[in-house]
């Protein structure tokens, strides 16, 4: 039996969800960083699996800024679902 995952939402504003989303970037930057230097599998696998979901909560959001510039849109970030947007060139762009 395969439960579903609870969605939740939380309204940002647009200046809220680009500081969010630079956040992200830093810290996938980082477990990006540890993940090369780790050698221990279950570690590995750990942080591969919190990069993926960091990643796409990174796209998701990305693409909800992407879509609108309004200064008082408001954006809903649901929470952290399957699928993996890849953030390598903004990632790098950060270091």
């Amino acid at each position: 039996m395969v439960l579903a995952e609870a969605k939740m939402n939380l309204e940002l504003t647009e200046p809220e969800a680009r500081l969010l989303r630079a956040q992200l970037v830093r810290h996938i930057v980082e477990l990006e960083d540890e993940l090369s230097r780790t050698r221990q599998n279950a570690i590995e696998r750990t942080l591969t699996s919190e990069i993926g979901s960091l990643r796409d909560v990174y796209g998701r959001l990305t693409s909800m800024l992407d879509t609108g510039t309004e200064s008082s849109r408001t954006f809903a970030v649901p929470n952290v679902g399957g699928g993996v947007a890849g953030i390598g060139h903004v990632a790098k762009a950060a270091r």
